[in-house]
């Protein structure tokens, strides 16, 4: 009997959820031959190795998020605002994974401080994320949404703190009612200023 046809884009999610979860050390082939059913000769000749396949999953895992965000600014009914309000929510809707953080967050710290390549990157997609956040920034600023006094490029290192906390704090265990509070009164500053994000967090609170 003739073993099953590789499918890459399969085991790379797979492996995706695994490393994000358990992170790089905490993942074997074993494990992924175990829960994508592949052996592990299949996996040595379609990726080389873990840290092969582990680029690959962190790269999906990337493009995912990314395309989160792309998709939610491509709907002409929602401000850039609303965009990124329903990508972010989008993000932290699956509560199994919501605990496991943020693969890139988790990559960083594990990872890249000792191993160029990962380092180089993480970074890379981090400055990505900057880009993007800056577009998405720019558009809310053209269409009045920015709070007076605000820069752009300013809000969009903002948002990416914000992007990196979420990862920080749901992976320490934070409730994800408290982590979707944060995010809400850091938009609402953004949008608003200081003074209104508080009336703002004060009245999603109460709801």
């Amino acid at each position: 009997m003739s073993e099953p046809k590789l499918n890459t884009s399969e085991v790379i999610a797979v492996a995706s959820q695994l490393f994000w979860r358990d992170g790089y050390d905490g993942v074997s082939i074993d494990d992924v031959v175990q829960e994508t059913g592949f052996n592990r000769y299949a996996l040595y000749r379609a990726f080389g190795g873990k840290r092969d396949l582990f680029i690959a999953a962190l790269d999906a895992y990337h493009q995912k998020g990314r395309a989160l965000v792309m998709e939610a600014m491509a709907d002409p009914n929602l401000t850039a605002f609303e965009a990124l309000g329903s990508a972010i929510s989008l993000k932290m809707k699956d509560d199994g994974m919501f605990a496991a953080g943020c693969l890139l967050c988790t990559t960083a710290v594990e990872l890249a401080a000792h191993d160029e390549d990962v380092s180089r990157r993480v970074l890379g997609y981090f400055s990505e994320m900057k880009g993007m956040l800056g577009a998405v920034m720019a558009r809310a600023q053209a269409e009045g949404e920015l709070a007076p006094g605000r820069d752009s490029s300013e809000a969009a290192e903002v948002m990416f703190s914000i992007f990196l906390a979420i990862g920080v704090q749901a992976r320490a265990g934070a409730a994800r009612q408290d982590v979707e509070k944060m995010v809400h009164s850091a938009i609402a500053s953004l949008r608003f200023g200081a003074q209104a994000s508080v009336l703002a967090l004060k009245a999603d609170a109460a709801r």
